[in-house]
Parts: C-alpha cells; structure tokens; sequence
C-alpha cells in the first residue's frame, strides 16, 4: 500500500482551525451572557418574591393606616405582574377586597374608594 505524503500544518495555522475556535468563542460567549441573564431574572424573581411576602408579614402585624399602606403596597406588586396571569388577577382582587374591608373598619373613605375604583378597573 503507497502512502502520500501530506504536508502537515502546524496546528491553528489553518483557516479550518481559526474558524472553529472562533465559533467556539463565540458559543461561549452566548452562553455567557444566558447564564447570567437567567441569574439575574431568578435573583429579581426571589427579591420580588421577598418584598411581597415581607408585605404580607406587615399587613398581620400593623394597624390603622400602615396597614391600609400595606395593602396598597402589595396590590400594586400584583398589580403589574397580574397582566396575562390569572391567579395572580384573582390575588389583586382579593387584595382590593381585603383592603375595601378595613378600610370601611378604620372609616377610611379615601382607601376604600381606591379599593373599589381599582376593583372596577381590574374587572373590566
């Protein structure tokens, strides 16, 4: 059997080589820049997720107008993720309820037509 003989480039001198690790850079790159989009929505998500939830722990232990403050603090959390999210519409109107609730305890006029005002918005 003959053999040929074939030059042998030395290796990354070739343009086949240069292109691969060019697009392997740039596979890295994107990848790069994924994880740390991802990372930053989760650890958005979670201090979102934080805030409401120090909300709600301020609703059970406060009184009078921090907690009419309170309420009106959380529903406009829920308020804007509640676009396309159904669960999260029936939170908000929950919330409008509870805060229509103490609000005519406290003879709050001003919360309680906010409340209602924004009951009727959300149901249209």
């Amino acid at each position: 059997m003959a053999t040929k003989n074939f030059k042998r480039l030395p290796y990354g001198n070739t343009n086949f080589e240069r292109i691969r690790t060019e697009n392997a850079l740039n596979i890295m790159k994107k990848l790069t820049v994924f994880l740390l989009f991802i990372s930053g929505a989760t650890m958005a998500q979670s201090d979102m997720q934080h805030m409401k939830d120090s909300l709600r722990n301020a609703i059970v232990i406060s009184e009078g107008r921090d907690k009419l403050l309170s309420y009106n603090r959380l529903s406009n959390i829920y308020y804007g993720e509640s676009g396309e999210d159904r669960l999260k519409m029936d939170t908000l109107l929950i919330l409008y309820e509870q805060m229509t609730t103490e609000a005519r305890q406290q003879n709050n006029v001003a919360f309680q037509g906010l409340a209602m005002a924004n009951t009727l918005g959300r149901v249209q």
